[in-house]
């Protein structure tokens, strides 16, 4: 697939869902991985957004929710993944003992060169799963702290 962006409002989505959803009800891990390349920094004010990257649920009804979204910080081409950015992700998580929307944030993606990107996701539904990402500082990872996992999947309301 091929995107180009010559400014204003523009853009594209892919979206694998059937897949992602029995891979994730499995248990089974699973990777994206891509190349991009961004011929300048990209700049955006706060009420826009740019995301790289998402895993999205739904909650039984057919109401979609971004459980984890990986994008760019609105200046300065800064990676971040973050875990319920609209706060409709369960309550509880990403890890065990903790609540509510969590943004961490990594390198800095270099522009005028190709930069590889892997998203790895060991999808749980309690607090053992694990997502990792490259190159938020080399692997990024959330796993487990301590005592605390990571939740990676999102349980349907009601099953």
């Amino acid at each position: 697939m091929k995107q180009q962006w010559n400014g204003g409002a523009a853009g594209t989505r892919m979206s694998r869902y059937p897949e992602i959803d029995q891979l994730a009800k499995a248990g089974t891990t699973f990777y994206y991985s891509w190349w991009d390349f961004f011929p300048a920094a990209l700049s955006f004010g706060g009420s826009d957004s740019y995301n790289h990257w998402q895993i999205a649920s739904d909650n039984g009804a057919g109401v979609q929710a971004p459980i984890w979204v990986l994008g760019l910080s609105g200046s300065g081409m800064r990676l971040t993944l973050i875990w319920s950015p609209n706060d409709l992700a369960p309550v509880d998580g990403p890890h065990s003992n903790e609540t509510g929307k969590r943004t961490y944030t990594g390198v800095v993606v270099p522009v005028g060169q190709w930069v590889f990107f892997e998203v790895v996701v060991t999808p749980r539904g309690d607090f053992t799963g694990a997502i990792r990402v490259w190159p938020m500082a080399r692997w990024f990872s959330i796993y487990p702290r301590s005592r605390r996992n990571s939740r990676s999947r999102r349980r349907r309301r009601g099953s």
